[in-house]
């Protein structure tokens, strides 16, 4: 079984292949189409069993992925696969491009234009959640904007009385 199954788009397979091999460094078992859909096996096939075994899912949500055919149908089943057997999805955003509904109330994780520690940072973050483990270590860690935007409710609207009562 799976660590963790990684939705993306082809356009962003350079990115997602170095988060992979990233996660794959802290000994998650990654399914990584690349690596995981062998010579002589159905691509499809290949893929629905990936997703069927994995305990979490990643979303790569990018310009590309948002009107990719097959990525949307893997989203899909992500989603799926969330509310039907509890697989973890954590949508990761890359690029300028607004999250789909389902995938905006998850907490998820902003990767654009992260790079250096703060990329590091939150790879092992989240490395340690597919683990089931608290991401941070040791000490008061901060609360990521990503948390904050999924846990706050939109701002409130004023109350306007109605035409008629």
């Amino acid at each position: 079984m799976a660590d963790v199954f990684v939705s993306y788009a082809p356009e962003d397979a350079d990115w997602v292949r170095a988060l992979a091999g990233r996660l794959a460094g802290y000994g998650l078992d990654v399914f990584f189409a690349e690596w995981s859909v062998l010579p002589g096996d159905v691509v499809v096939h290949g893929l629905e069993r990936g997703l069927r075994e994995s305990r979490s899912g990643i979303a790569v949500v990018s310009p590309a992925s948002v009107v990719l055919p097959r990525a949307l149908e893997e989203y899909a089943a992500l989603i799926q696969s969330s509310a039907d057997r509890g697989l973890r999805l954590i949508p990761v955003l890359l690029g300028d491009v607004d999250l789909p509904p389902f995938a905006a109330n998850r907490v998820w994780r902003d990767f654009r234009n992260v790079h250096g520690q703060a990329y590091d940072d939150k790879v092992r973050e989240l490395a340690a959640v597919i683990c089931g483990q608290a991401p941070g270590g040791d000490g008061p860690m901060a609360v990521p904007p990503e948390n904050l935007a999924a846990a706050l409710p939109a701002a409130p609207h004023p109350v306007t009385e109605p035409d008629q009562h």
